[in-house]
């Protein structure tokens, strides 16, 4: 016996996502769980929708007429969020592979100076990142960090930029590039504690990593 695929699946329509897409999507959705209408509201998708702009668009599979699906897409990635959330070493953290091969050299060290019973290194965190911050070209760092369609500088933008920093050799056989950008924006938030985390799209202005890096180089 033969059936085409026609016969028994309807085919899908994939389209730009419009607002008056949101009655169909909230009973998709709702059938999932409420927990996601309860949490960000009962009009998220419509907002979600009208949101779009040249960095995230939002595309709907329709079936007879009906939106039945809806896929989110964004340019503006926080790479960090994702690595706690997903399990990314498959596909390299979504670092550049020489990056990644640095890091996992270095955790092979660490792991054979373990099991070899060698004492850790007599330097403190602190002695690696003013090591690692003398090397860094803080006008040449802010030239490669990406303001996106407005014009600011955001902590995902200046996470992402870190990632592409080429470490010291002999600070990245203590810390990897991923530890080393995760102290970098804690210390971004330190020199201003009583100012919100610096995530997402919070916006950090290059007074705030001048002073961060003269703070501790100095």
């Amino acid at each position: 016996w033969a059936c085409r695929r026609l016969t028994a699946i309807t085919p899908l329509l994939i389209r730009v996502a419009q607002v008056e897409d949101h009655d169909n999507l909230v009973a998709v959705f709702d059938a999932q769980s409420e927990v996601v209408t309860h949490v960000y509201g009962e009009y998220f998708i419509a907002e979600l929708i009208e949101a779009q702009n040249e960095d995230n668009k939002a595309l709907v599979a329709e079936v007879d007429g009906r939106a039945v699906g809806l896929l989110c897409t964004t340019s503006d990635v926080d790479v960090n969020v994702l690595a706690q959330c997903f399990q990314l070493d498959p596909y390299d953290n979504l670092l550049k592979p020489s990056y990644m091969q640095r890091i996992r050299e270095q955790e092979a060290r660490r792991t054979a100076a373990a099991e070899s019973g060698e004492p850790d290194s007599p330097f403190a965190l602190g002695d690696y990142l003013q090591a690692a911050l003398q090397q860094m070209d803080l006008d040449h760092f802010l030239d490669t960090v990406d303001r996106g369609a407005s014009g600011e500088m955001t902590a995902v933008h200046v996470m992402i930029a870190l990632q592409t920093f080429e470490l010291p050799l002999e600070v990245r056989e203590s810390i990897n590039i991923m530890e080393f950008c995760e102290y970098f924006m804690a210390l971004l938030w330190q020199v201003r504690y009583w100012e919100p985390m610096l995530e997402g799209e919070a916006e950090v202005e290059p007074d705030r990593i001048y002073e961060t890096v003269n703070l501790l180089v100095s």
